[in-house]
């Protein structure tokens, strides 16, 4: 998300996409969408133990629902929890309310599956509007964006994959929040390249979550 509308500049003091500046300099942090997916959430989880790094999962509400003891080992590795909603609805302009129950719905399925409450929010699409902007802030979620974002969901294959995640390991920089999403079999061999060329580069992977607050709440 490089190009900045109006909507965007508006919303500027209420959403985080990069880690705050000094001690997060040399640190990356690696968040997931869409998940989690039995078979692809766990592989992952597998890579990030061992590099040692720690990442933000923001977990869509329905799909807590149908694989629990998974997002319940990704709090249990150490990562932060997000909520992506519930139902992942990508309507442009949204019923508030609605929005807004389906958020709190999603943040109770985590919090019943993993004994942590959330505390980031990330929008279905990175949709900005009143709703996305100022909605989380109710229930005390942290609007956590992105400064880079490789499109790995256009990834079909593990060499796709395994392309992407060497190119992105020459794009990120100190401080940037890097979008993928654990729903699709090419993010595994995308991690595979990415995750020891970051670490040989010399990357913090493990304290984003901290450096953003987002170190898990007890239910």
């Amino acid at each position: 998300m490089r190009t900045i509308g109006l909507r965007t500049i508006l919303a500027l003091p209420f959403v985080v996409r990069h880690l705050p500046a000094g001690h997060g300099r040399d640190t990356v942090l690696l968040s997931f969408d869409d998940g989690p997916r039995a078979g692809v959430t766990d592989a992952v989880l597998d890579l990030l133990a061992a590099h040692g790094a720690r990442a933000l999962f923001c977990l869509i509400g329905q799909r807590v629902e149908a694989e629990p003891e998974l997002a319940r080992r990704i709090a249990d590795d150490g990562h932060a929890l997000g909520n992506h909603s519930f139902t992942h609805d990508l309507a442009s302009w949204p019923n508030p309310p609605a929005y807004l129950a389906d958020l709190e719905r999603c943040s109770l399925a985590i919090a019943e599956a993993t004994g942590q409450l959330p505390r980031a929010f990330r929008a279905p699409g990175g949709r900005l509007h009143r709703a996305s902007v100022l909605g989380p802030r109710k229930f005390g979620l942290s609007h956590i964006l992105w400064s880079v974002d490789p499109r790995d969901y256009r990834c079909h294959t593990a060499d796709d994959g395994s392309r992407l995640g060497r190119h992105l390991a020459d794009v990120v920089r100190g401080r940037d929040i890097v979008l993928l999403h654990d729903n699709h079999d090419a993010i595994v061999p995308l991690l595979g390249e990415l995750l020891p060329r970051l670490t040989s580069r010399g990357f913090d992977l493990a304290g984003g979550p901290t450096l953003l607050g987002l170190d898990g709440a007890a239910a």
